[in-house]
């Protein structure tokens, strides 16, 4: 195979192009991944801060609740040797 610049192209040059065009195609396939867990991350920490929110929220509901069954003398004896609440 000839080359219009330089003459016969060896076949240690094609090798070499191709090996590039290989590098190539990694690198952009490693950019577009990057990309990828990034946005995953962004969402996972999202999502993190969302159960964050939520448990704070249970808590005062179980809170409120506690409050309510006292004030209303519905809460049961408690269960010897038991830490769950009725």
């Amino acid at each position: 195979m000839a080359n219009a610049d330089n003459g016969p192209e060896s076949p240690v040059l094609r090798y070499l192009r191709n090996i590039d065009h290989k590098v190539d195609v990694l690198a952009n396939r490693v950019e577009f991944l990057t990309t990828r867990v990034a946005s995953v991350e962004r969402t996972f920490a999202i999502l993190v801060e969302q159960a964050m929110t939520l448990n704070q929220r249970m808590d005062g509901i179980d809170q409120r609740l506690d409050r309510i069954e006292r004030q209303l003398e519905l809460r049961d004896a408690p269960i010897e040797g038991s830490t769950h609440r009725p």
